[in-house]
């Protein structure tokens, strides 16, 4: 049995094409160490469609690697679907998963606005589909959910087949990589005291 060759990476960051390269960067240079598996800890606001579908994509098109997918404080909206990257799914006990309609600013003349409706119906359809593939829930239903606006704690997260396991513990190592938001230094949180 091969050596496990494990990359830890925390992935605290809204999904955009900026946050996604760094991902997909943190991967190759991984991969360049011939990492056999990828423990990947989220905790995520959402964001792009373009973007998390494509990580999505990225990362479960890697052969010979096992992706394990921790959500450890927020997967809403485009995180859920980064989340259902995972082979393996765990949970924190006070995480929560929102499941909401695709956003759009449709605007524009008519022919624009077919164009951007068609594409908005696209993607949630693509949004379902990889869901239900992860879940024990029908793609109708997902839509259904995802119309809703719908947030689910860990334990509906692991009723529904998303989560497989509820824990807390996350597995120790002194090279984990760290994937955050870029927050210029006048806007980031400042303690008084």
């Amino acid at each position: 049995m091969p050596e496990e060759k494990i990359l830890y990476i925390n992935f605290f960051a809204g999904i955009n094409g900026v946050s996604v390269t760094k991902l997909i960067r943190a991967i190759h240079k991984g991969m360049q160490k011939n990492i056999n598996k990828i423990y990947l800890v989220i905790s995520s606001p959402g964001g792009d469609v373009a973007a998390g579908v494509s990580a999505y994509n990225f990362l479960k098109g890697l052969s010979g690697v096992k992706i394990i997918t921790h959500n450890y404080g927020v997967g809403h909206s485009m995180a859920v679907v980064l989340f259902c990257a995972g082979e393996e799914r765990y949970s924190a006990q006070n995480s929560q998963f929102l499941l909401h309609s695709i956003n759009s600013g449709v605007q524009g003349d008519e022919r624009a606005i077919k164009a951007q409706l068609q594409a908005t119906e696209n993607y949630r359809d693509i949004i379902a589909s990889i869901i239900a593939e992860n879940c024990r829930t029908a793609k109708e239903r997902v839509k259904e959910i995802m119309f809703e606006g719908t947030t689910w704690n860990a334990q509906q997260a692991k009723d529904y087949g998303l989560v497989h396991e509820i824990k807390e513990e996350l597995p120790a190592s002194p090279n984990m990589v760290l994937i955050t938001d870029d927050l210029p230094k006048s806007s980031a949180p400042q303690m008084q005291g």
